[in-house]
Parts: structure tokens; sequence; C-alpha cells
């Protein structure tokens, strides 16, 4: 069964952008944090931003305060959000 999460990143430059995953293809908050970031770029090359593409290649997303069993217990429609101001 799908376990989808809505993920917003928090940050001055790409704050907002969001992306549903499903939790059950992702191990770590790391995994989900790279495959965000992975998402983000693709997303500014499909437009041809290249300078926001090279600034999100320089971005350290991660994701505070959590644990991989507390994003499978968070609600369905709760946002995971990930950080890019560290």
């Amino acid at each position: 069964m799908p376990t989808p999460r809505v993920c917003q990143i928090s940050d001055d430059t790409f704050g907002g952008f969001e992306v549903v995953i499903d939790l059950d293809y992702f191990y770590t908050l790391d995994e989900i944090s790279a495959f965000i970031k992975t998402t983000l770029i693709n997303s500014l090359k499909r437009v041809h931003l290249e300078v926001l593409v090279n600034n999100a290649k320089n971005k350290k997303l991660h994701i505070h305060d959590k644990n991989f069993c507390q994003l499978r217990n968070m609600n369905a429609d709760d946002i995971l959000y990930v950080c890019g101001h560290c």
C-alpha cells in the first residue's frame, strides 16, 4: 500500500517547492533529501534556469527533528519540510 507524503523545501530561494513521494521507495532521510534535490534540479533544467540549477546543486538539503519511523506515522495530509537553510 503506497505511503505518500508531501515534501516541501523550506529555504529562501527554493521555499515552497513541493514533491510528493512514496515512503515505500526510501530507506533513509538522506535518500529522501537527495531525491528532492534531484527533482528540483531536473525541474529547473526543464525551464532552462541554469543559475538556479547551480544554486540547487550547491544546496545541502536535509530533514530536521524527525526519524524515518516518525515520517511513516505522520498524517497523510501533513507536510514534511526539507531544510535548505543550514
